[in-house]
């Protein structure tokens, strides 16, 4: 099997008892098709499928105080597949240039303000969260990964 399929093979043996909604997701997502496709696709499911994956993969505040924070399947579908897309494509680290591939379930430094990309936990990017620490100013900045940061600071002056 493609590098993806053996993390998608493996986030299945993973699912455990939620192995029916886990496997019906994972089947619908294609690392060869677009994010709207995708979206698309895992739109169709219902919400209580959605809520599994998305619990299933750790997605960040998919419930806050009993809340859904994603009142739309859309949104939802949305955010699990890119988290997908994360974890079968690999990344390049602002800080070190190292390329990377972020697995379920391990540390996650930051996330991308724009597209919720994890970075990794590199020497510069923990020595940059520890200094944003000690000044305790990170509330007022945003982190942009390799991906989205050239799209939002493009220099306008060239």
């Amino acid at each position: 099997p493609s590098p993806a399929g053996r993390v998608l093979g493996g986030l299945i043996e993973d699912a455990g008892s939620n192995l029916p909604a886990v496997k019906k997701g994972l089947t619908l997502f294609d690392p060869k098709k677009s994010l709207k496709i995708n979206t698309g696709e895992l739109a169709n499911l219902s919400r209580k499928e959605l809520d599994t994956i998305g619990v299933f993969l750790g997605i960040a505040d998919l419930y806050d105080g009993g809340t859904k924070c994603f009142s739309l399947k859309e949104m939802l579908a949305k955010r699990i597949s890119q988290e997908l897309s994360f974890l079968v494509t690999p990344s390049e680290c602002m800080g070190c240039t190292e390329t990377f591939l972020f697995k379920k379930g391990r540390f996650e430094v930051l996330r991308c303000f724009l597209c919720q990309q994890p970075s990794h936990d590199c020497d510069m990017v923990v020595g940059v969260l520890e200094s944003r620490s000690l000044q305790n100013s990170l509330s007022s900045e945003a982190w942009l990964c390799s991906a989205c940061y050239p799209v939002l600071c493009v220099d306008t002056t060239a």
